[in-house]
């Protein structure tokens, strides 16, 4: 079984992620993936605050397991995205910003890393794909 450093920050067994797949509502599916150990994750674009708070509780009804919430940013529904911070998945994801988007203000509803995250070992596994390497001991 693969086992990375993602797996312990997410709290999962497998380095897998359902994508959020935009306006696909599929709670049955966030929570079999979850279930089964990955990372599923519910798209919530032009989802109501309403059907958001109905797609996270059916999928804590199907599962205890970790699961996101997908927003896609170049079209954000603030109502929604606000409701969806009231009920605290274990991740709220993005994607597709807009070129001019600022996107710092989605930054600050960042939960803090645990400690182990924090580590210089975990930086150095995540580190931005067009991050330098930086020469090790010699």
């Amino acid at each position: 079984m693969i086992r990375t450093p993602v797996c312990d920050l997410l709290q999962i067994d497998h380095p897998i992620a359902l994508g959020g797949m935009g306006s696909v509502y599929a709670p049955q599916l966030v929570a079999a993936v979850s279930g089964a150990g990955g990372l599923g994750a519910m798209g919530c674009h032009y989802l109501t605050p309403e059907q958001v708070h109905a797609g996270t509780a059916a999928i804590r009804e199907l599962t205890n397991r970790p699961f996101a919430l997908n927003f896609l940013l170049f079209d954000i529904e603030d109502d929604s995205f606000a409701s969806a911070l009231t009920l605290r998945p274990s991740v709220i994801a993005f994607a597709w910003p807009r070129p001019e988007q600022d996107v710092k203000p989605y930054g600050m509803w960042s939960a803090p890393m645990p400690r182990a995250a924090r580590s210089r070992s975990w930086r150095a596994a995540y580190r931005r794909p067009c991050e330098p390497r930086r020469p090790g001991p010699t």
